[in-house]
Parts: C-alpha cells; structure tokens; sequence
C-alpha cells in the first residue's frame, strides 16, 4: 500500500465518523457523556477536505420544514409546548445534515466497529448481572440514572423468566447485523473473521428482550439465506413450502408472546393506542394539521400527559398530521435506488434490513432522534454509492447465477 493524501484525508474523517457514531450510539439519550449533538467538529473537518454534494438537500429541507409547519400549525392552535422537546426534535435531526458527504463514505461499514462494542457492551452487563444480583442492582440504579439507557428488566415469556437489557440504540445495529451474517454466509473460507462478531450481536439481540429485537434478528437471518436457496431449482419444492410453515408458526408465536397477560408493556402499548384514538375522535382537525411538535397527550398507558410514545409514526400522525408526509418521503426515499439495483444480492439484503428497521422502529420513540438518523445516513450513502457506480468495491459482490 502506497501513501497518499487522499488516503490519510479518508482515515481521518473514517475515524471521526466511527468516533460519532460510538458516541450516538453508547449514549442514544445524551444523558452520559452530554456529547450528543455537537457536531461541529466533524462538520468542519468535512467542510475543508471534502467536496460536498447538494443532491440530498431537499430531503433536509423537507424534514426541517415538517417540524417547522408542525410548530407554527400548534401554535395557531393555541396548543401547549414543551420548548425543550421542541429544541430536541429540531436536534434530532441534525445529523441528516452529513448526507453532504455520504457519497464520501461507506457509513454501514463505519457503524461496523460502534455496533460490535454496543453488542459486546450488552453481552457483558448480562453476564455480570448473572453472576452477581448486586452487579445488576448497581447497572440498574446508573441507567436509570441516565434515562434508561439500558432498559433491565425481568421479563415472562411464555411463562418462562429471562433477564432483559434493551439498550435504547439497538435499532442502529441492524445494517452491521446483516452485513456479518452476509459475510458468514457468503464468505464461507473467511468465517474465522466474522463468527465472532455474528455470536456477540446474535446474543445481544436474543437477550435483548423484545419482540421488536428478536423479529428483526430472525428477519435478518431468513433474508441473508433467501436469495441464494431461492436460486437453487432443486430446492424449490422443499423451501418454498417451508416458508410457508416456518411463517404460520412464527405468527402463530408471535399472536402468543401478543397475548401474554404478564407483560406489562403490552398494557401499556394498548392503552397508548386506545389514547389515540380518542384523542383522534375529539380532535380530528390533528389528522390534517397536527397537534404541533412538543405537544402532549394524556395516556391510559402511562395514566399522564406524555410528549411521546413508543408509537413513532402514530406519533408523527399526531404531531405533524400531513406535513409528516415530507419526512416519511426523505427516510423512504433511499428504497428507490436500491430497488432498480435489487438483482445485486446485497443491496437486496440491505433493502430489506431497512425495510425491516423501518418497521420496527415503528415502537420505539428514537425513530427520530440522532440515534435513529445513523440508519438513514447509512442508507443514503449506499445508494449515493450506487449511484456513482463506486458500490462494487465496497460491497460484497452479488452472489452467482
């Protein structure tokens, strides 16, 4: 390898990037290290050595002038604002204004390195509050301290206990999830490299405790093997029929962790949606203009007024009404290129993971918050990419007909 300016310049924002998203992702309620959201920093070191491309900056504009239209359509309403929560909405989305550069970067490669130390990080709160109850007692009473950044719990499913950690960021892990199942199964000579990682984020998602959690990892896992089984015609006859039966049996599970009478959060995610729809019914003119950004409700879930739920996009219906549109349009968007490449066996499976983040982020509320734009970035720059015809050498190649 030869040395080279350009070289060092891309080493250095890589590392700045990696360093960011550790950040975002360690500390998704920047409650720890009070570091979240200062951007500045990485802003000017992209500023000085790298071109910026003005391509994505009307779905900046649209998401800016949501939450804007939302604040002013409240405010003409007379409706009540918390201007904190307005402050971190507005914060929330600040990241999008790195698609400036994500033509520069491979970001799903740059969460890489952060997603495995939040695995790991999750894997040894687990075993040490195994080991030890006063371990868990003492990780308990610091999350809690920090907003829950870790959520423990234990948890019935089925009737059977287990020990919960759900670390708020986990929906940032999703294109580092499937990107080292992919490399295991399709690198099969390579798999020393990558098994390890595979076993630290499959376990820390197993013990994350979750359905949102567990149906991603299986989602991931059933997309990886999809395409390449699918291709094989002597296959055909067994797998398609398997899927079938393996989906019946996951519904059928699913509708039985749904109906768990011991599961607290169920009550409470009913009672949310039961609270929406009254609040609909009282107000319907929300459906149209929105209650406004930093507004708040009174939820049977959490029997108080509340600002947000897990609910994101009811949330997004609530607050935004129709001017939510423009920011469903700026994280849907990305599904476009990555469809007309969808024959490339990877973009297939990174549109599918995004596909399925999407919806699962649908129950947690840092959708839309900084934490939950690293997906997006990194989806942008993949198709930025794409685009460019630059994604065969920093993605793994299709698999062969």
């Amino acid at each position: 390898m030869t040395f080279s300016w350009s070289k060092l310049r891309q080493w250095g924002g890589n590392v700045l990037f990696t360093l960011f998203f550790l950040v975002m992702m360690l500390d998704p309620t920047g409650t720890i290290f009070n570091t979240k959201g200062k951007y500045i920093p990485l802003i000017v070191y992209n500023l000085i050595f790298f071109r910026p491309s003005f391509r994505f900056v009307p779905f900046i504009f649209l998401v800016y002038v949501a939450v804007t239209c939302s604040f002013i359509s409240g405010q003409l309403q007379g409706n009540s604002m918390d201007m904190d929560e307005v402050l971190i909405v507005y914060k929330g989305f600040a990241p999008l204004i790195f698609l400036l550069w994500a033509h520069h970067y491979d970001f799903v490669k740059i969460t890489l390195f952060p997603a495995i130390v939040i695995a790991l990080l999750v894997c040894l709160i687990y075993g040490f509050s195994s080991y030890d109850k006063s371990y868990e007692e003492a990780i308990y009473i610091f999350m809690k301290a920090h907003d829950d950044t870790v959520m423990m719990s234990h948890r019935y499913f089925l009737g059977v206990k287990i020990v919960a950690l759900y670390y708020k960021s986990f929906v940032s892990l999703s294109f580092a999830l499937f990107y080292f199942y992919y490399k295991l199964y399709n690198e099969p000579r390579r798999w020393y490299f990558t098994i390890l990682p595979v076993l630290i984020l499959t376990f820390a998602f197993l013990v994350s405790g979750t359905r949102a959690t567990l149906l991603l990892l299986f989602f991931v896992i059933g997309l990886v093997t999809y395409r390449s089984i699918a291709s094989m015609r002597q296959w055909k006859y067994v797998f398609y029929p398997a899927i079938v039966l393996f989906g019946l049996a996951f519904i059928v599970f699913f509708i039985a962790l749904a109906s768990e009478k011991t599961e607290a959060s169920i009550a409470i995610k009913y009672g949310h949606l039961v609270s929406f729809q009254d609040l609909f019914e009282q107000h319907p003119l929300y459906l149209l203009v929105g209650q406004g950004v930093g507004t708040g409700f009174y939820s049977v879930g959490f029997h108080s007024m509340t600002v947000r739920t897990e609910w994101s996009y009811l949330e997004l219906l609530r607050k935004y009404g129709l001017f939510g549109l423009l920011i469903l349009l700026a994280l849907f968007y990305p599904f476009k290129a990555m469809w007309e490449h969808r024959r490339n066996t990877y973009c297939f499976g990174l549109m599918g993971t995004y596909f399925a983040y999407l919806l699962v982020a649908g129950t947690n509320p840092l959708l839309f918050s900084s934490s939950g734009m690293i997906i997006t970035l990194c989806a942008y720059s993949y198709i930025s990419r794409l685009d460019e015809k630059t994604a065969s050498p920093a993605a793994p190649p299709s698999l062969p007909r």
